[in-house]
C-alpha cells in the first residue's frame, strides 16, 4: 500500500500540476471519513486516484484545508501545484471567509472551484423556495394538496369528476426534497404557464369546494378542504406562486440543458449569462407580476362563471384581487425613538420582505456559482475542436488572456499572443492531423504482426463515449499533441492548456 501511494505521487509530481475532490462521510462507527482523490494528466491518460482516507475531527473549512495540507505535504506535493477544488456546496465549504476554498486559494492562488453546473443550478432554485416562511408555505400548501387527494380513493373521486376533461394532467405533484423538479411541475400543473391558462387552478377550487360542502365526508376532512380553499384563494398565495413561475420559465430551460449529453461547454456558459440578465431584468419588475397575476385573476373569474352557467349552481368561490390590509400595532412611546416606521402598504411589504428577497437571492446565487469563473470558462471552451471553425477571422482581444495568466504558474515564459498564435495554427491543421486518431484509444489487438501499431502512442484509456474516438474534443486534441511529439516544440504552450483542461474535475464530487 505505500509503495502505491508513493508510485502515485510521484506520478503526481511528474504531471506538474493537480486537482483536489474530497467529500466527507460517516462510518459504520459514526466518525467523519474524509476521501481525497487526486486528478491529473500524464502519458496515460487522465488519472483520478484516491490518494488517502482520513478520519476527520474538525469539520470547518479551516480544519478540511489543514488535513488536506498534512496529506499532500505527506505526499511531497505542492499545494501551490493545486490548480482546482470540487467539493460540495455546504457553508464549511464555500463560506468566502472561513470555507475551505478560501484557505486553499490563500495557499494556492488562482485555484478554481468547479461547480457540477446541473447540481448547482437545482440547489439553487431549491434554496430561493426557502427564503421566508411566506414562501415555503406556498409549497407545503401544494404538497399537502397532492397528499390530501392522494391518500384517499373517495376524495380522488371528486378530483377526477373535476379533471375528466383533462386526464393527462389530473394527478397532482408530490414534492420531495431530492426531486428539486418537482416544484416546477407542482406549481404549473395547478397554475399553468406564465402566458398560458392551461393549469388545473378552477378545477382544484372545484374540488375542494365539494368535498367542504359535502356530507359525506368527517368534519375534519370538510375543514381541511376548507382551509386548503381559503389559502389557494389568497391574492398573496398567487403572488408568490407566479413569483416562482418566472423564475424557472428562465432557468428551467438552462438546467435541461445542463443535463443533456454532449453538453457543450462554450454554450452552457453563454445559457448561464443570459439567464442570468433575463433575471437581473425581471429583479426589481414586481409591477409586472401584480399585472401577470391580475390577468390570471380575471381569466379565473371567467372560467367560474362558465362552470357556474353550465352546471347550475352556485359556489361560494371568491378569489382575492389584493393583499389585505394590515393591522397596526401600537407603540409604546419608548419604541417610537428604537425602531422604524413599519410598512403599511401590504403590496410594498410583499415587495420588499419577499419578492426583492427572493430576487436578490437567486441573482446573487447565479453570480456566485456561475458568473464568477466565465472569463476562464469561456477561454477553456475555445480548446474544443468544436468551436475551430469560428477561428477563421481570429481570435479577440482577450480570449484566452485568463487562461495565459493561469499558466504562467507552470511556464514564466507565456505570453497570451504565443499562445493565441499556437491555437490557430493548431485549429487550421486539426481536420488533418485528427485523420491518424484511431477509431479506438483502447487496443485489443496485441499481435506483434501489426505493423500499423504505435508503441509510442501513449492514449487515454476512459476518454470519449463509449470508448470510440469522437475526433472532436479536447481529449483527442490532447492525444494527437502527445502523439506526434508536437508538446515539445511546436505548440508547447498549447499542449499545457490542453494540460490543464483536462486537469480539472470534470464535475462537482458527490462520494
Amino acid at each position: 500500500m505505500i509503495l502505491l501511494k508513493k508510485c502515485i505521487a510521484s506520478q503526481i509530481v511528474e504531471a506538474g500540476m493537480f486537482s483536489v475532490e474530497l467529500d466527507t462521510t460517516q462510518d459504520v462507527a459514526v466518525k467523519d471519513q474524509c476521501a481525497i482523490v487526486i486528478r491529473y494528466v500524464n502519458s496515460n491518460g487522465i488519472q483520478e486516484k484516491l490518494i488517502a482516507v482520513v478520519n476527520c475531527i474538525d469539520s470547518s473549512g479551516k480544519g478540511i484545508f489543514k488535513l488536506l495540507s498534512n496529506v499532500l505535504t505527506n505526499n511531497n506535493l505542492k499545494i501551490e501545484y493545486c490548480i482546482a477544488n470540487a467539493t460540495d456546496g455546504a457553508a464549511s465549504m464555500q463560506g468566502i471567509y472561513n470555507g475551505f476554498s478560501k484557505w486553499l486559494s490563500d495557499e494556492s492562488p488562482g485555484n478554481v472551484h468547479v461547480w457540477c453546473y446541473s447540481h448547482i443550478l437545482n440547489l439553487v432554485l431549491s434554496d430561493i423556495t426557502k427564503t421566508s416562511i411566506a414562501t415555503a408555505s406556498v409549497f407545503s400548501l401544494l404538497n399537502g394538496l397532492a397528499a390530501f387527494f392522494k391518500e384517499s380513493y373517495q376524495r380522488m373521486a371528486v378530483w377526477s369528476k373535476a379533471t375528466r376533461s383533462d386526464v393527462k394532467h389530473r394527478k397532482l405533484q408530490l414534492i420531495g426534497e431530492t426531486r428539486w423538479w418537482a416544484k416546477e411541475e407542482a406549481l404549473s400543473k395547478i397554475f399553468g404557464s406564465i402566458k398560458s391558462t392551461d393549469g388545473l387552478y378552477i378545477e382544484l377550487l372545484i374540488s375542494l369546494y365539494e368535498i367542504e360542502t359535502s356530507e359525506h365526508f368527517s368534519i375534519e376532512i370538510r375543514s381541511k378542504a376548507k382551509n386548503f380553499k381559503e389559502s389557494m384563494l389568497k391574492y398573496s398565495t398567487l403572488l408568490t406562486a407566479f413569483m416562482y413561475l418566472r423564475i424557472y420559465k428562465i432557468t428551467s430551460p438552462l438546467s435541461k440543458y445542463l443535463q443533456t449529453n454532449g453538453m457543450d461547454l462554450h454554450k452552457s456558459q453563454q445559457l448561464v449569462n443570459i439567464a442570468h440578465k433575463e433575471l437581473q431584468h425581471i429583479q426589481r419588475d414586481v409591477k409586472g407580476l401584480k399585472k401577470q397575476v391580475d390577468a390570471f385573476i380575471i381569466n379565473a373569474n371567467n372560467k367560474l362563471e362558465s362552470f357556474i352557467d353550465e352546471n347550475e349552481e352556485e359556489l361560494d368561490i371568491t378569489i382575492e384581487t389584493e393583499l389585505p390590509k394590515l393591522r397596526l400595532r401600537k407603540k409604546k412611546a419608548f419604541e417610537e425613538l428604537t425602531k422604524d416606521d413599519p410598512i403599511v402598504d401590504p403590496f410594498k411589504k410583499f415587495t420588499v420582505e419577499i419578492y426583492n428577497n427572493v430576487m436578490d437571492k437567486v441573482v446573487e446565487s447565479m453570480e456566485k456559482r456561475f458568473i464568477k469563473n466565465n472569463q476562464i470558462y469561456m477561454d477553456l471552451a475555445c480548446l474544443s475542436p468544436i468551436h475551430f471553425d469560428d477561428f477563421n477571422n481570429g481570435l479577440p482581444p482577450n480570449f484566452l488572456s485568463a487562461l495565459a495568466i493561469k499558466l504562467k504558474t507552470f511556464n514564466k515564459d507565456i505570453t497570451l499572443e504565443s499562445l493565441q498564435s499556437e491555437l490557430l495554427h493548431f485549429a487550421s491543421s486539426w481536420n488533418k492531423l485528427k485523420i491518424s486518431l484511431p477509431k479506438s484509444y483502447i487496443n485489443n489487438d496485441t499481435s506483434e504482426d501489426d505493423e500499423n501499431q504505435d508503441d509510442d502512442l501513449n492514449i487515454f484509456e476512459n476518454s470519449c463515449n463509449e470508448k470510440k474516438v469522437c475526433k472532436n474534443c479536447a481529449v483527442c486534441c490532447f492525444n494527437v499533441l502527445m502523439k506526434y511529439k508536437l508538446y515539445s516544440d511546436a505548440y508547447q504552450q498549447l499542449t499545457l492548456g490542453y494540460k490543464y483542461l483536462l486537469t480539472l474535475p470534470s464535475t462537482q464530487v458527490m462520494l
